[in-house]
């Protein structure tokens, strides 16, 4: 009678674990696709960050209006978009800030985006910084005031300002020390502009 060959258990179990693995490997494999994401964090500011997964349909993008020093002008605004070209998202206007312009890290304001990407959008503006301006018309004879009037105006270039008319009286002319008609003006700085007109006798 001839004997059957003797094969270890372990190698049958070894040798059924390769062929698992070899069926595995005949399989489809599932598609991984790599998304490109911005974050915004604390004070706004964007990072970027590699996240794997899935094929997205939609993308979000985030516009933020604030000061550069985080201080938001308004709610973060969040739009969820389908892929493809977006934008622009343009800055607001907000009461005494000046003009919104684009964040040194903010992703454009318009151009495309993917599936899955998400972006921020920010807007910093500058609190708007003033002087003020004293303009009066005096009586050359009396000293007494014919008009004066006060302006709030950013700092910068001011004026001119000119003398005006006034029934009785003569052309007015700047008086002497007086701060110039036109000029520079910095922050909560103060000029003084004084027209003295003479009267007409007649």
């Amino acid at each position: 009678m001839q004997n059957k060959p003797f094969i270890p258990r372990k190698l049958v179990s070894y040798l059924s674990f390769i062929f698992v693995l070899f069926v595995i490997a005949l399989l489809p494999m599932k598609e991984v696709s790599a998304c490109y994401y911005y974050y915004c964090y604390p004070k706004h500011s964007c990072y970027t960050k590699y996240k794997y997964t899935d094929p997205c349909a939609t993308a979000t993008i985030y516009v933020v209006h604030q000061t550069p020093d985080g201080i938001l002008l308004k709610p973060q605004e969040v739009y969820t978009v389908s892929p493809g070209y977006y934008g622009p998202y343009l800055p607001q206007s907000f009461p005494d800030y000046g003009p919104g312009y684009l964040a040194p890290n903010s992703a454009p304001a318009s151009g495309t985006i993917k599936g899955g990407q998400a972006i921020c959008i920010t807007y910093y503006y500058k609190k708007n910084q003033y002087g003020t301006i004293i303009v009066s018309h005096i009586d050359a004879a009396t000293y007494a005031f014919l008009k004066q009037e006060t302006f709030k105006v950013p700092v910068g270039r001011y004026g001119p300002y000119y003398p005006e008319s006034f029934p009785g009286y003569g052309p007015g002319t700047l008086l002497p020390g007086s701060d110039l008609p036109s000029g520079t003006i910095y922050s909560d700085g103060l000029k003084t502009i004084y027209f003295m007109y003479s009267p007409e006798y007649r």
